[in-house]
């Protein structure tokens, strides 16, 4: 058997490159018969499909984490896996993601192109306290003096207690080690050609440790609650492209990583109305995501 030849293998790449921002979810093996002019006697085989299947998925791997691009198509499973191959679009909305979010999500180029753009008077710190201050219940960025590599922390109350079973002289809505915490720490890169650049691994080290010298006494946001015992998410903010092995050990200690490809996700997801003109199909506004950010550059907290 011959196998998929390499020019099969690029015209079904550029006709998944091209695929419509909503198509729905089809079987990869009728994408390819149909974009490669095969016949009912030129079937693919299951391992031609599954070779064009991994083709596609190092294609979106080098793109999603090489060069901080999100592409337009997406590979997955049915639940008698058969691979399906679907627009962008259409895959969010199989998976409940609200259409709000989708109609932003089509202009992800500029959203990136943005957050590419950020210079000195819009820190990349800002843009996660924005973000953690519409998903929490408060957000923001910190001075950046005596932080000990915290950029930007967000608070929420997971139990709320009334004042009725609280001790007399703590009459307060919740009780003070109620709160649940996220970290971010942030490493803004250039560009440098088509990939992005490698961050050193001794970053990430000193990140690690900023992070955990916050659970001791001498934690520079202990005046915001943060107890040893205080549920922390920690939060690494990037438009550094991260090693396999440091994206590994980051999942292994519990660091939820936002590079380039999450953070136009979560600006999509939470940005305001002003952000994305829904009477002009949700057109990216980079003067407006500016705006929204601005709010937490000027507002920085200060460690005690």
């Amino acid at each position: 058997m011959a196998g998929v030849s390499k020019t099969e293998l690029d015209v079904v790449l550029q006709a998944a490159k091209s695929i419509g921002f909503r198509t729905a979810a089809t079987k990869l093996s009728s994408f390819c018969s149909s974009v490669l002019n095969r016949n009912a006697l030129q079937i693919l085989t299951d391992t031609e499909i599954a070779e064009i299947a991994a083709t596609l998925t190092r294609y979106r791997g080098d793109e999603l984490f090489e060069k901080g691009n999100v592409p337009g198509f997406t590979i997955s499973n049915d639940l008698n896996r058969n691979i399906l191959i679907s627009g962008l679009g259409g895959f969010l909305s199989h998976h409940n993601v609200n259409s709000r979010t989708i109609d932003r999500i089509q202009h992800h180029q500029d959203i990136r192109d943005s957050l590419m753009k950020l210079n000195s008077g819009h820190y990349l710190e800002a843009v996660a306290a924005a973000i953690l201050d519409e998903r929490m219940e408060a957000g923001a960025a910190t001075t950046g003096s005596g932080d000990q590599g915290i950029d930007a922390l967000g608070w929420s109350i997971l139990f709320k207690l009334n004042e009725a079973f609280l001790e007399r002289d703590n009459r307060t809505s919740f009780a003070p080690d109620a709160k649940v915490f996220a970290f971010a720490s942030s490493k803004k890169s250039e560009t440098s050609g088509a990939k992005l650049k490698l961050i050193s691994p001794a970053m990430i080290r000193e990140l690690i440790g900023g992070w955990v010298i916050q659970r001791s006494p001498v934690g520079a946001w202990a005046d915001q609650g943060v107890k040893m015992l205080s549920p922390v998410q920690m939060i690494f903010v990037t438009t550094y492209r991260l090693s396999t092995k440091a994206r590994s050990d980051c999942k292994r200690l519990g660091v939820q990583v936002w590079g380039l490809p999450e953070l136009v996700y979560l600006v999509a997801e939470n940005a305001p109305d002003s952000v994305f003109d829904a009477s002009n199909g949700f057109i990216f506004s980079e003067r407006e995501f500016h705006l929204w950010c601005d709010k937490y550059e000027s507002s920085r907290l200060a460690s005690s």
